[in-house]
């Protein structure tokens, strides 16, 4: 994903704060944080030499959108039929029919709950990864 903004914090001299005007995809993504102005600003590798008030182009790598979407939105679903179904029949198994329901439901939002869990231990690891840090790409004159 290609965005154009402007650099308006240098954090370090190879990392960058860029923020650009929200879109439709800011609402699908997740990569950047949401200012009160309708502005988002992302950390970004600066390994073009851009400059403070410099307008660039900015690319997050498809691979990391498509998988960090799939962490987020996926996995909960996943967790909670997969929780669903191991209360369900583990109360079958030990034969206790009429509670299999309930079982099945407590242990679903259990495991829905710990998905979140997962995906925050997830967050915290994966922001150091380069497949989602976003790099600057090119500069545009002023």
């Amino acid at each position: 994903m290609k965005e154009n903004g402007k650099l308006t914090k240098i954090i370090s001299p190879h990392e960058v704060e860029i923020t650009f005007p929200k879109n439709s995809a800011c609402k699908k993504c997740g990569a950047c944080r949401l200012a009160g102005d309708g502005k988002v600003s992302i950390i970004a590798a600066n390994k073009v030499g851009a400059k403070l008030g410099d307008k660039v182009e900015v690319e997050i790598a498809t691979k990391g959108l498509v998988f960090g979407s799939l962490l987020v939105f996926v996995l909960p679903i996943v967790f909670l039929m997969a929780g669903y179904f191991l209360g369900f029949y583990a109360m079958l198994a030990l034969g206790n029919a009429p509670a299999a329901e309930k079982v099945g439901i407590l242990t679903a939002f259990v495991l829905f709950g710990f998905s979140f869990l997962l995906i925050k231990l997830f967050d915290n690891n994966l922001q150091k990864s380069k497949l989602f840090q976003a790099e600057i790409r090119a500069i545009f004159s002023n």
